[in-house]
């Protein structure tokens, strides 16, 4: 028993001392810095090709800019998060890396007879929370926030996937190539179409 409690004693610092707790701090420090510097060109691109369309929208609904900007920039927020979150941690934990060895503290540590399962220890937190967070962001988060966009119809999903005729648009399957005008909804329709076949033969 004694050596169990030992074993259990052995394993408790190395996952909650403080040399632990501050390189995690310092890895969540560097994935927050990456991934405001990533959604910050993000947002830079994403508003430059969609700003005229919500100009558009808030003059056809009648409501200021400002009321449908916050909540486009929250459900296009999720998205880029979503995307730019496994870019960010290695790159966030590489810069926290960086900056703890020019600050010489793994030198220190290292001196001090700490083991490099410490390091681990850390990186092994970073991958339990920022994994619980993704896994939220890509099962709920993200698919909530692009069907919102599609309901307020606003951004690039909401052109991408809107409802209603869509003119002169090319199926394909096969040697079989369809023009026709589509409609998008829950019961899809089809008009004015044009049947081409063998387009896989060579004349």
């Amino acid at each position: 028993m004694s050596g169990k409690s030992g074993l259990f004693r052995r394993r408790g610092p190395l996952f909650t001392a403080i040399a632990t707790r501050r390189a995690l701090v310092d890895y969540l420090l560097g994935v927050a810095a990456i991934l405001f510097i990533l959604m910050s060109v993000a947002y830079t691109i994403d508003l430059a090709g969609q700003f005229g369309g919500l100009r558009d929208a808030a003059e056809e609904r009648q409501v200021p800019l400002s009321a449908l900007l916050p909540p486009y920039l929250g459900q296009r927020g999720v998205d880029i998060v979503t995307r730019m979150l496994p870019v960010a941690i290695f790159f966030g934990v590489f810069l926290a890396e960086i900056l703890r060895r020019m600050r010489l503290e793994s030198v220190i540590l290292a001196t001090a007879g700490a083991s490099p399962l410490r390091s681990f220890a850390a990186i092994l937190w970073l991958s339990l929370l920022l994994g619980v967070v993704n896994w939220g962001l890509e099962s709920r988060w993200r698919p909530a926030a692009v069907l919102a966009q599609i309901e307020n119809r606003l951004g690039f999903y909401a052109h991408r996937y809107r409802r209603g005729w869509e003119q002169g648009m090319w199926l394909t399957a096969g040697g079989t190539a369809i023009r026709a005008d589509v409609l998008r909804a829950a019961q899809p329709e089809m008009r004015n179409a044009l049947i081409f076949r063998g387009l896989d033969r060579p004349q």
